[in-house]
């Protein structure tokens, strides 16, 4: 697994406002505990109508429901390896927007993961219903 510092921003500067970056903060028995946006992208901001960098995937999460966010970040962190997601939300405007993320494990040490990448890509489509 690649490591935060293998990555370089100038390198993705065409995808970095649909780039999130959460942190993984363990118990003393190694165990995830809190997940924490480090980083939000402008264009996921936008999306979302707030600024959530800082904030716990808890209270800031973004899609379906909180249990799919926790599931999909459960992938990441206990199998290490890429997880692919897609949904249908409906918003504030009454546009119901279709997403599609992409969420990578990275690794300071090359074994536990301790930072999720997320990308996504996001569609206005049609009145919620």
């Amino acid at each position: 697994m690649p490591a935060r510092r293998d990555i370089d921003p100038l390198e993705m500067r065409d995808w970095l406002s649909g780039v999130s970056l959460v942190e993984i903060h363990r118990d003393l028995d190694e165990r995830p505990s809190r997940l924490t946006y480090r980083l939000v992208g402008t264009r996921v901001t936008k999306l979302r109508g707030r600024e959530d960098t800082g904030k716990s995937v808890h209270e800031a999460f973004f899609g379906e429901s909180l249990d799919a966010a926790l599931e999909n970040y459960r992938l990441v962190i206990t199998e290490r390896k890429p997880v692919y997601d897609w949904d249908h939300t409906p918003s504030e405007d009454g546009l119901a927007r279709e997403h599609e993320t992409l969420l990578l494990p990275l690794s300071s040490d090359g074994e536990t993961v301790d930072m999720v990448l997320v990308y996504q890509e996001t569609e206005h489509l049609t009145r919620a219903e």
